[in-house]
């Protein structure tokens, strides 16, 4: 159980836990000496059960670790004032968002069972964030067309993302590595990432003509630092030197 997961839950419920870890609390405790003492033990007693269980009495240890302490309520979020927003809401979710052509941003959240569960399966190794380009923005039909893998931690709640190509669909998904099996938690939305730059060859026939080379030429385009994201000119771009190309 994080520190962060700790400082979430109320004092009432972290005494509750320091009884059962036998820990002995101050009256006078602040609450972020009482989360450092529970803490502590928690820490303190995961490390003398690993002493001297098996490797199967760890994999119960693992399942249970939060779940043996309080109920499903209990482990609910604590409001401390009503007009706060909370820093989770323990459902299952993820969301992908395009922050320009070259990265998106994908932040997601595990309901507290689900990964308990998920992390107690014997082959459990880590969890993985695929991120798949496919050919249509839809799920209904799509191809494939590549896809890569990042692993993240367990408290792990977002993560910005190198996209490798541009003018194209990507989707994310949160996985856990179990052995050779991959079981899905959560997927996020669909996103369309837009082209953007210039190409790496101005002279590019399918973009370009003669006229637009001069142009581009002249404005010193190439000279202002703008990022090349893909293999075309951006629609804007082309527009305006079409219109001033034409008037020549």
């Amino acid at each position: 159980m994080t520190r962060e997961r700790l400082a979430g839950l109320s004092e009432e419920l972290l005494h509750k836990l320091a009884d059962k870890l036998d820990v002995d609390i101050p009256d006078d405790a602040e609450p972020g000496e009482l989360v450092d003492l529970v803490s502590d033990a928690l820490e303190e007693a995961r490390d003398d059960h690993n002493e001297s269980n098996n490797n199967a009495m760890r994999v119960e240890e693992r399942k249970y670790e939060l779940a043996r302490f309080f109920s499903e309520k209990d482990l609910s979020p604590v409001d401390d004032d009503e007009n706060d927003l909370p820093e989770r809401y323990n459902e299952t979710r993820m969301h992908l968002m395009v922050r320009d052509p070259a990265w998106a941003f994908c932040y997601w959240d595990v309901r507290d069972e689900q990964l308990v569960s998920v992390t107690a399966d014997p082959e459990f190794e880590e969890l993985i964030l695929r991120i798949v380009e496919m050919d249509s923005l839809s799920f209904d039909d799509h191809t494939v067309v590549d896809s890569f893998e990042i692993p993240v931690r367990l408290n792990d709640k977002s993560r910005y993302i190198n996209l490798p190509r541009q003018d194209t669909s990507y989707y994310t998904e949160l996985s856990a590595l179990c052995g050779d099996r991959h079981i899905s938690i959560c997927r996020s939305n669909p996103i369309s990432v837009p082209r953007g730059g210039l190409p790496d060859a101005v002279s590019d026939a399918d973009a370009v003509d003669d006229r637009k080379d001069r142009v581009l030429a002249l404005s010193g385009l190439e000279q202002l630092g703008v990022p090349r994201f893909g293999s075309d000119i951006p629609g804007r771009i082309i527009s305006l030197i079409d219109r001033y190309a034409g008037n020549e």
